[in-house]
This record gives structure tokens, sequence and C-alpha cells, in this order.
């Protein structure tokens, strides 16, 4: 999967939590996908699908 270019890091809480947010029924019936969550929460990469099909 594509990630943008960033200084941050992600801990094994913040994997966790993106795991957790990736099952959640309000993000999946979007067709979002949570693909990062930096160590203090101050970044999140959201990857949304442009086309009505998938969602």
């Amino acid at each position: 999967m594509k990630r943008f270019k960033t200084n941050k890091s992600e801990n094994f809480k913040s994997k966790i939590k993106r795991l957790a947010f990736n099952l959640f029924p309000a993000i999946r019936g979007t067709g979002g996908w949570v693909s990062f969550i930096s160590d203090d929460w101050r970044e999140l990469h959201i990857r949304l699908p442009l086309n009505l099909s998938s969602a």
C-alpha cells in the first residue's frame, strides 16, 4: 500500500487502534481505510475510494 512521506513512526498501540478503526462498521461502510496513525495521533493517513461503485 502506498504511503505518504512522513518523519513520524507508528507504535504497537497505534497499529492496534488502526486495526480497530478499520473494523468499525461506519468506516467500513464508506469504503475508507485507515493506513497510518502516528505515535502522537497528530497524523492520520486515510484512503477513500474515488468512485461510487465501491461504496
